[in-house]
């Protein structure tokens, strides 16, 4: 993964997360999963070598 995909998946998971906090009350459980599992992912991708 080049170091552009994966800030482009780490902002990804931020902004869903972001939005599932702003909209608890609408968000049902899978949606709140589903956000901390893509942030969990986007955290444990192993990191970019810089060049």
């Amino acid at each position: 993964m080049t170091q552009e995909e994966k800030i482009a998946t780490m902002t990804q998971a931020i902004t869903q997360a972001i939005y599932v906090m702003e909209h608890a009350f609408e968000s049902s459980p899978q949606t709140v999963e589903k956000a901390l599992q893509g942030l969990k992912k986007s955290i444990a991708d192993p990191p970019v070598k810089a060049v």
